[in-house]
């Protein structure tokens, strides 16, 4: 997830206290939408971020299709009920957490009472002065309870969030998302301001839980919004993941292998195959979730499964230990895909 400029991590691996700066940042830290009232300009030109003005509507009811195509019902239903897993702080960076770095065991709720229904209109009415994207999208938004706990008694908040519909969004990684900011001693739990080592001049303004939802999974993050010497930095300082339940959508969601080993699903190292025979090559080794791992020394094999986003579509091909059938749905044998052209990096493996 992109965070203000700041790539964090939403997983609770060891990426997860990266901090960047901006001096003149007028960005949501969570969902990364301009705020129209911060650099507006007052001419025809814009300027360097763009301007991006969102006019909110009420909607009235649960079963009616909101500005992104989805009613609230729909997406309650995707994403209403309690989560289990485990939350990790950073005891390193700028904002270096002073307690326990080990994971903690947490659980997440989210809860509709009825909370309003929004549509937001966005436009682009200053378009970036830069070459790159300047992303300015429609959204639907539900407020929401969301209780966040861990086991320690270091979170035990409850809050009224939206959670945010915005397909193909630049900033979220998936198309649903909960953020929420919140003073450190501000909460119900032990958390305080006293709980962080700041460096230097380094002053805490304010914290950001954000989260990505789909599939029955959450995996987000606790980020710090700083001030030091005129800049304001952003970064995560703690990933959480959890499941509603253990199963092959839920843990395909979880990024990371110690976050899907702490909701209970199974890691399993594979690698990606890129390019086209003889012009292969084949990424590092990285890790991907299942509800269930494969057999002991099970030999490598090709499997295909969909890649998507705002941009392209196509079958991406990845070396994995033989999975146990069936195979989960979102994957299939590359021998059962034909459209697929690839080469095996491995001796030991068939290409497709």
């Amino acid at each position: 997830m992109v965070l203000g400029g700041c790539v964090a991590s939403d997983g609770g691996d060891s990426d997860a206290n990266l901090m960047s700066a901006s001096a003149t940042d007028a960005t949501d830290s969570a969902t990364g939408n301009v705020d129209p009232t911060v650099g507006e300009s007052s001419g025809e030109s814009g300027d360097y971020g763009g301007n991006c003005v969102e006019t909110p509507s009420v909607v009235g009811d649960g079963a009616t299709v909101g500005i992104t195509g989805r009613t609230a019902d729909e997406i309650i239903a995707d994403v209403a009920g309690t989560y289990a897993g485990s939350i990790t702080w950073s005891a390193e960076g700028p904002v270096a957490y002073q307690g326990s770095s080990a994971p903690t065991p947490m659980t997440l709720m989210l809860t509709y009472d009825g909370g309003e229904i929004r549509n937001i209109d966005a436009m682009l009415v200053h378009a970036c002065e830069h070459d790159g994207p300047c992303p300015c999208e429609d959204s639907f938004e539900i407020d929401v309870t969301w209780r966040l706990v861990s086991d320690d008694g270091v979170l035990d908040e409850s809050w009224v969030a939206p959670v945010l519909h915005q397909p193909g969004s630049f900033f979220m990684s998936s198309a649903l998302g909960i953020h929420h900011d919140f003073q450190p001693d501000d909460t119900t739990g032990s958390l305080s301001a006293a709980s962080f080592q700041l460096d230097g001049d380094t002053v805490l303004e304010k914290l950001v839980a954000s989260a990505d939802l789909g599939g029955g999974a959450a995996q987000g993050s606790i980020n710090a919004q700083v001030a030091a010497m005129g800049w304001v930095g952003y970064g995560s300082i703690a990933g959480f993941a959890a499941v509603r339940e253990v199963n092959e959508t839920s843990c395909a969601e979880i990024d990371g292998a110690e976050s899907c080993a702490a909701v209970g699903c199974a890691p399993v190292d594979g690698q990606r195959i890129y390019g086209v025979a003889p012009q292969c090559d084949c990424s590092p080794t990285e890790t991907f979730c299942f509800a269930t791992a494969p057999a002991d020394n099970a030999p490598k094999q090709l499997y295909t499964r969909v890649y998507a986003d705002q941009y392209e579509e196509y079958d991406e091909v990845v070396a994995l230990p033989t999975l146990p059938e069936p195979v989960p749905a979102s994957w299939r044998a590359c021998t059962d895909a034909p459209e697929v052209d690839a080469c095996a990096c491995f001796p030991d493996v068939e290409p497709c």
